[in-house]
């Protein structure tokens, strides 16, 4: 049977008054299907519900609708109230879009350095009402509140000299008064046609007074959608604070609360008490009257306060919170919310208390949602605005048309590490075994390995004209080049015309020594010799082996053989 009890209806009080064999039958079998099922699906009365089908079936119900505008709001509130959430946001979007480089990869090196040039430039125009911020500024501020409210949106704007971007924060995406009405063909402000596909975005001017009317239509092509979704049938976002929300409002009233607390223990220093139990009033008349408050001292530095005879001066108790209860609540909040976001306990609440392989693992998993929104922004805006502002620039004929225009890479900085000595160690070691590139490894340090090379090159010619100029060694002036001034030397040599071969026989053995050997071949050509013998006789004479008298001797067939003319002799 289940904590709770047999629930009795109406029903079954009646079977059971008309038959109570029948009505514990009824009971009893309605307690086995109870144990056989699942108890997530039935809470009964320890637990709240659900919202079941209205609340749950479709993540673009009106109802589920209207909590994600909720969950905006307050979501609002939070980050711009509560230091722990508008500071986790602030470290989210420092770390993943803190710096932010594109590096085009056509595999020419003077088109990249021209792409790369015109992108830079573009991107301090960026913004399309002109505020000065650079597409940085724009894809933090856009995670931000994407990260906040669920979502949020670029207008790709075209104006006489390109491209522009033009931020609509995610209350403006449709109407959020109006939110779940309308029909099967728009959800909160998303036109869809019947594959299910965004046709176009519906926009809202927002007043300084907060009232909403129609701006303006956007089709989907000319709209970055910055959201994460968590089901397949889900249009709008919802914050990323939303299963955090509950907690964190909860701990920032309960700190509000406990602050007060102290202020006001704090607000007195200590009271003036009569020996007798009484309190000192100001006056007689106010005792009599009961209308004026207690005597009151007010606080000075360095003050000497005389007490009336007979009266007692009681200061106020220390106050003894928060204490371990309180604090053991703070941090299971806090917990909640870390795992709501999601984010390691140490890095939302105490970092000290990360070391070893612990420090490691949760490091790891900030990387990971760091690299998480990093690969967001690439798929969902950063590839498709640099595509096209670059395809602009070729049409203009500002940048040279290349077969791999669309090539690069985004590097957002330095990679997040808790121990940058180990990091760099381990990656030494996958360089030299080969299991990685320096491009890979410079690249998680917030270096370019082409801009490096350049510079130590540079850094090395530097030195080779101070040390010409000094006549110092350059060993000596950086010990850690020990070879720099015979390399140097070796590249700056004029190259030498190579050396003759190596002499053959008639080096070896002189004109005089050859001869016999053209008397043997002679001798062979004109049938004198077999070649077995002119072989032989070359192994004697020169002391060759007889792969290397074979080698010498031509082979020749018996047609190429010449007879001789036949003699003819007087008879």
């Amino acid at each position: 049977m289940s904590e709770e009890g047999i629930r009795v209806n109406l029903l079954d009080r009646a079977i059971s008054f008309v038959n109570p064999a029948a009505g514990l039958a009824r009971m009893a079998a309605r307690e086995q299907l109870h144990l056989l099922g699942y108890d997530g699906a039935t809470p009964g009365r320890l637990r709240g519900g659900s919202g079941g089908l209205a609340r749950n079936a479709g993540s673009s119900t009106p109802r589920m609708q209207r909590d994600r505008v909720n969950l905006m709001w307050d979501a609002r509130d939070l980050d711009r109230n509560f230091g722990l959430i508008g500071g986790l946001m602030d470290k989210l979007v420092m770390y993943a879009f803190g710096r932010i480089r594109y590096k085009h990869r056509s595999g020419d090196r003077a088109i990249n350095k021209l792409v790369e040039n015109y992108f830079h430039d573009w991107c301090g125009k960026a913004d399309y009402t002109g505020r000065k911020m650079r597409l940085r500024e724009l894809v933090s501020l856009g995670f931000r509140s994407m990260m906040v409210d669920g979502d949020f949106g670029f207008h790709k704007v075209w104006v006489d000299d390109g491209l522009r971007l033009q931020g609509v924060e995610a209350d403006r995406i449709g109407n959020p008064l109006m939110a779940g009405k309308g029909d099967e063909k728009e959800i909160g402000g998303v036109m869809i046609d019947k594959q299910g596909r965004p046709l176009s975005y519906k926009i809202y001017q927002r007043s300084r007074s907060n009232r909403y009317t129609f701006e303006k239509e956007i089709l989907a092509r000319n709209f970055l959608h910055l959201v994460r979704r968590k089901r397949m049938d889900q249009y709008r976002g919802v914050s990323w604070l939303a299963s955090a929300v509950p907690h964190a409002r909860d701990l920032y009233e309960t700190i509000g609360m406990e602050k007060q607390r102290h202020k006001y223990a704090s607000s007195h220093a200590g009271i003036i008490k009569s020996r007798e139990g009484g309190i000192e009033w100001d006056t007689p008349e106010a005792a009599a009257n009961g209308d004026k408050k207690p005597a009151t001292i007010t606080m000075q530095a360095g003050k000497i306060v005389h007490v009336p005879e007979g009266k007692d001066m009681v200061f106020a108790p220390a106050i003894a919170t928060p204490g371990p209860a309180f604090l053991n609540l703070s941090e299971t909040i806090v917990r909640e919310i870390a795992n709501g976001i999601p984010l390691p306990f140490g890095f939302v609440w105490d970092m000290a208390r990360l070391g070893g392989v612990t420090a490691r693992l949760e490091i790891k998993m900030v990387v990971r949602l760091i690299e998480l929104l990093g690969g967001m922004a690439v798929d969902l805006m950063l590839n498709e605005v640099k595509n096209d502002v670059v395809s602009y620039g070729i049409v203009t004929g500002d940048i040279p048309e290349h077969e791999n225009w669309r090539s690069g890479v985004w590097n957002f900085g330095a990679k997040l590490t808790a121990d940058t000595g180990h990091e760099v160690m381990a990656g030494v070691q996958l360089l030299q075994n080969g299991l990685t590139t320096a491009t890979r490894i410079m690249s998680d340090m917030d270096e370019d390995f082409e801009e490096v090379t350049e510079e130590s090159a540079g850094e090395v010619q530097f030195m080779q004209e101070t040390a010409g100029d000094t006549e110092i060694p350059i060993e000596l002036i950086n010990p850690r080049f020990p070879n720099a001034t015979q390399l140097l030397a070796a590249i700056n040599t004029p190259p030498q015309a190579p050396p003759p071969p190596e002499p053959g026989l008639i080096g070896q053995v002189g004109e005089k020594g050859v001869k016999p050997l053209m008397e043997i071949f002679t001798k062979f050509n004109q049938g004198e010799l077999d070649r077995d013998t002119a072989i032989n006789n070359v192994m004697a004479l020169y002391g060759l082996g007889f792969a290397e008298a074979d080698a010498l001797v031509p082979v020749v067939t018996q047609s190429q053989v010449t007879p001789s003319p036949p003699i003819i002799t007087e008879e």
